[in-house]
């Protein structure tokens, strides 16, 4: 009987931990994903801010 117990609860901490990492890993992806767009943003803002002042350089010519 006691063995029976302790293997449900060794079996329920298992899955305990296996969803605190799941749960771990999908935070990495989320944070890792919105760094990623993060940086797209920031790229594209680079780009935005760059094409005024060649336009400005074109209009001297």
């Amino acid at each position: 009987m006691l063995e029976k117990k302790q293997k449900k609860k060794e079996k329920e901490e298992e899955k305990k931990k296996e969803k605190e990492e799941e749960k771990k890993k999908k935070k990495e992806e989320e944070k890792k994903k919105e760094e990623e767009e993060e940086e797209e943003e920031e790229k594209k803002e680079k780009k935005q801010g760059e094409l005024p002042t060649s336009l400005l350089a074109l209009s001297f010519l």
